[in-house]
């Protein structure tokens, strides 16, 4: 058997380590929502909302969203590497293949927010939810247009920001065989380096691109090459992982507001565990539950592309009908990550039975998974 029969055999992912990486991607998924439910104001069209939170509740939201879920981002970039150089690629094919993927979803994504919220801002029953006195659609130039669609040095994100990741994607694949030759000249010693950059570089972008892309898109790469399974991260004590994870999650929220290099590494130690954590406990869920999250991560891309907005846009229905007391907030906080969640599931879906072909397109023609037995 030739070399390249080898590697193609081990490249094959086992039917577990398959459903353990699917269901990773619904935590993560859980995790931005979680992420971005997370505010201290409701802000409406001249005023806002000042939400009356007590110290105890804030912080715990501190801890869920800008702690434990930091990890998300950085997790995908990671699996997206991991699952790239696990088998060898041709750069053109691969290129191909993601502008399919994430080019095309992210240029019609984009551009349907950008009319919906101009139809928005131009109806004033509407406008209160939609016209930001800094996104006016309206009064854009030139370079307001570009920005909106590849982010600036003002602003590095485009109009619908979480379309970042899905950018950056996109540099990361272009890059791909010039971070694959670092690793190979390097060897395991390429991951020194990218755990150094993650470390100690006190920035959050490297020239053009997130430090989280270039950072875990380098570890997943070593990673895939050197291990070609992520089973290397079952060979940790479960216990020791759970107690170091604890102890960064809570020095992390201690410090998150500390601007110094100590707290800088242990806030981005927190996010490199707590990949490794939830990895280890996407073995821990019972039959039914497996079931049900492999079902949703076959639309996780859809339910992140749609999120934003409509998650916004609910925060702030929600902030008009109820009064914002502690018990509404806890319940709108826990609860309208998990509706979000529900309504873009549901309208992935629906595009997927009675619209198939504007479907694919969003979603980049990925299709549901099937893990070999």
């Amino acid at each position: 058997m030739s070399r390249v029969d080898n590697v193609s055999n081990n490249s094959k992912l086992s039917a577990n380590e398959s459903k353990r990486i699917q269901i990773l991607k619904v935590l993560f998924t859980i995790m931005i929502l979680l992420n971005h439910s997370y505010s201290e104001n409701i802000y409406f069209v001249g005023s806002n909302v000042i939400l009356d939170t007590p110290n105890w509740f804030r912080y715990t939201k501190i801890i869920l969203s800008n702690v434990i879920s930091m990890c998300s981002v950085s997790g995908f970039f990671f699996l997206s590497a991991f699952l790239l150089y696990r088998k060898p690629f041709l750069w053109r094919e691969n290129i191909i293949k993601k502008c399919r993927s994430l080019a095309v979803p992210y240029f019609i994504l984009n551009t349907f927010w950008i009319v919906l919220i101009f139809a928005a801002q131009s109806i004033s029953v509407l406008s209160g939810f939609f016209s930001n006195p800094d996104l006016l659609i309206a009064k854009w130039g030139f370079k307001d247009w570009i920005s909106a669609y590849i982010g600036s040095s003002n602003n590095s994100f485009p109009f619908l920001y979480p379309l970042w990741f899905l950018r950056d994607l996109f540099v990361m694949n272009l890059l791909a065989k010039i971070v694959e030759k670092v690793v190979d000249v390097l060897g395991k010693y390429s991951l020194f380096l990218f755990v150094a950059l993650w470390l100690f570089v006190d920035s959050s972008h490297i020239f053009f691109c997130d430090i989280r892309a270039i950072c875990f898109w380098g570890m997943g790469c070593v990673i895939a090459k050197k291990e070609r399974s992520l089973s290397c991260f079952d060979n940790i004590n479960k216990k020791s992982l759970l107690v170091l994870y604890t102890c960064l999650v809570i020095c992390t929220g201690v410090l998150l507001n500390t601007k110094t290099l100590g707290a800088l590494i242990i806030y981005r130690m927190c996010i490199a565990v707590g990949i490794i954590f939830w990895y280890a406990c996407a073995t821990i869920y019972k039959s039914k539950i497996n079931e049900v999250l492999l079902f949703v991560s076959n639309y996780s891309f859809c339910i992140y592309l749609f999120h934003e907005f409509n998650l916004t846009a609910l925060k702030k229905v929600f902030a008009i009908i109820f009064p914002q007391t502690l018990l509404f907030q806890f319940i709108e906080y826990m609860g309208i990550p998990f509706i979000i969640l529900l309504l873009c599931l549901i309208l992935s879906i629906l595009l997927e039975k009675f619209m198939p072909d504007l479907y694919i397109l969003i979603n980049g023609g990925r299709r549901k998974l099937k893990v070999s037995k």
